[in-house]
């Protein structure tokens, strides 16, 4: 009994406990299969602390308990060791919403063309086509699991700030749009991408190079947009369909037309202006391993 006690102390003993990171280090290359082998290391190191040799049964003890640590200690540093791998590494772009978002902004020129080139039925088809798939990528992302990801936030309001560049440039070029609403809204959405980039640049661990400042899996800040935003661009929905309306079926009238352009361009300069007072509210940052 009076032995068990000692070795017990023994094992909580400072050198003791150096010895251990070697047995440690013993059992998680798999040599605790081979009790003999850990149980002469035990024996070894005690004899180094002036201590006597074990008997066999106290022995066994050691051995198991060792064993039994040894394991739970490498387990997790197993698992330690794979999250911090999986943290290193980036996230999965290719979800299904960022293939809906992708198909959204290519086919942002062929509506330029249709618009340009008075086809104004297949263009308003179109519109509402992306319109839908816009709902769809959102409803897709919140809720299935693994469809979320820091670079979709970033995706989506680019595709949309992309179709209205494209629709508003377009229609001011066919003579529907007035140009000064145009350029409010292509301005602010150029001034968003910019900060985008910028706060993208300042994000990145240095030496900051074109590889991992386009690199897409490695999302360093994602963008949140504000509740007025969300209905600004409603509006600005509202005027393209309205205006493809107009020029398909004559409906609405030009007056209603006009009281739409002011609304929508007051609430452009109004989320333009909440992102460059607030900033660090619609644009986060991921936190740097």
């Amino acid at each position: 009994m009076f032995g068990r006690h000692l070795y017990t102390f023994t094992l909580r003993s400072h050198c003791f406990r150096r010895s251990s990171i070697f047995v440690h280090r013993f059992c998680c290359t798999k040599v605790n299969k081979n009790c003999n082998s850990v149980a002469s290391f035990i024996s070894l190191n005690l004899q180094k602390c002036k201590y006597s040799v074990p008997s066999k049964h106290d022995l066994e003890g050691l051995t198991r308990h060792f064993s039994s640590s040894c394991w739970h200690c490498c387990r997790k540093s197993d698992e330690d060791g794979v999250q911090r791998k999986e943290s290193f590494q980036g996230e999965s772009i290719k979800t299904i919403p960022n293939v809906i978002t992708t198909c959204r902004i290519i086919s942002a020129p062929f509506l330029g063309y249709m618009v340009t080139h008075g086809q104004f039925e297949m263009a308003l088809g179109l519109f509402i086509v992306a319109g839908i798939t816009d709902l769809l990528d959102g409803y897709i992302a919140r809720n299935f699991k693994g469809q979320m990801s820091s670079f979709g936030t970033f995706l989506d309001p680019l595709a949309d700030k992309v179709m209205m560049t494209v629709m508003f440039t377009t229609l001011s070029v066919a003579h529907i749009v007035p140009v000064p609403l145009t350029v409010i809204v292509v301005g602010r959405d150029l001034f968003i991408i910019a900060a985008t980039f910028y706060i993208r640049y300042i994000s990145l661990n240095p030496p900051v190079t074109l590889k991992n400042f386009f690199d897409v899996s490695n999302a360093s800040v994602s963008l949140h947009p504000s509740t007025l935003s969300k209905y600004n661009t409603f509006l600005q929905i509202v005027v393209v369909v309205s205006a493809l309306t107009a020029q398909v079926m004559g409906w609405p009238n030009p007056e209603a037309l006009q009281a739409l352009y002011v609304i929508t361009g007051c609430t452009t300069i109004g989320t333009g202006l909440q992102y460059v007072w607030n900033s660090k509210a619609y644009f986060k940052l991921k936190k740097k391993n």
